[in-house]
């Protein structure tokens, strides 16, 4: 039966409070994600622009536990033999760092920000959806059991 009085009042509200709820998650989202969008200079001079989006995804090489040990290690006038063969050894790793490898690390720490940013937005927004999923059954759940 058609009875107007007993219509609910529709009012725009829920819809405009969801089109800002997507608005808010969407800007959140998009500063998340800055760190690894915007552009930076790596390398020697700076000389060389990066993108973590691009560059953090490449292989890092890295050096062996006595070649870091020889870089790290003073040598004195006379180094030995063996020093300068580990220091020969890293020479190629030295030559990619400062060139084409320039920008992995600085990538992938930008990665890994966007990444935590990301992660705690989905958390905020998914423990939001519970609570409201939680509430809305427990106000339902009354008018269930009466019967109505």
């Amino acid at each position: 039966m058609f009875d107007p009085e007993r219509d609910e009042d529709h009012d725009a509200r829920p819809y405009y409070l969801r089109l800002l709820a997507v608005l808010v998650v969407s800007a959140a989202g998009c500063l998340a994600l800055l760190p690894s969008v915007t552009g930076f200079s790596s390398g020697v001079d700076h000389e060389k622009g990066c993108l973590a989006l691009v560059d953090g995804w490449h292989g890092d090489r890295g050096l062996s536990a006595e070649e870091k040990a020889a870089q790290s290690e003073f040598m004195g006038p006379n180094p030995s033999a063996r020093q300068l063969e580990l220091l020969k050894s890293a020479e190629p790793y030295l030559e990619w760092r400062s060139g084409p490898g320039a920008c992995v690390p600085e990538s992938r720490h930008r990665l890994i920000l966007s990444a935590l940013g990301l992660g705690g937005l989905a958390a905020v927004v998914g423990g939001a959806l519970v609570v409201r999923r939680t509430r809305t059954s427990l106000r339902r759940a009354p008018a269930v059991a009466a019967g109505t």
